[in-house]
This record gives C-alpha cells, sequence and structure tokens, in this order.
C-alpha cells in the first residue's frame, strides 16, 4: 500500500514518468497487482498514468518472458 501511495504521490505531483514506472515495477513485482489496484484507462484516481509508457513497459516485459 505504501508504495502505491508513493506512485500516486508521483503523479499529484507531476513526475508522471516516474509515477507511471513506479506502478510498472509494482505490476511486474506482484503480477496480480494490476486487476487489485484497479490500474486501468478508466480509473480516475490513476488517470495521469502515462498509458502510452505503460504499456511500452509492460509490453518489453512480456516480449522478454516469451524468448
Amino acid at each position: 500500500m505504501e508504495q502505491w501511495a508513493q506512485g500516486r504521490m508521483m503523479l499529484a505531483t507531476n513526475a508522471i514518468q516516474q509515477g507511471t514506472e513506479k506502478f510498472v515495477s509494482l505490476t511486474k513485482k506482484y503480477p496480480t497487482f494490476a486487476s487489485r489496484a484497479f490500474i486501468a484507462q478508466n480509473n480516475n484516481i490513476l488517470r495521469q498514468i502515462d498509458w502510452t509508457l505503460y504499456s511500452k513497459l509492460m509490453q518489453s516485459t512480456n516480449d522478454v518472458s516469451v524468448k
């Protein structure tokens, strides 16, 4: 929960890239985090996430795991 709050605070203070990277990091570390933390584009609380960057970073994770 503390790490989620840190990521949220980053987004709230306009540290968009760092906040987005924080949520990607949490999702990679805890695979069920995205669904449990409601990380989705339609989530008003996390609207500042750079969804293009989020998708790109998550895709790079998936590409590595396939190889």
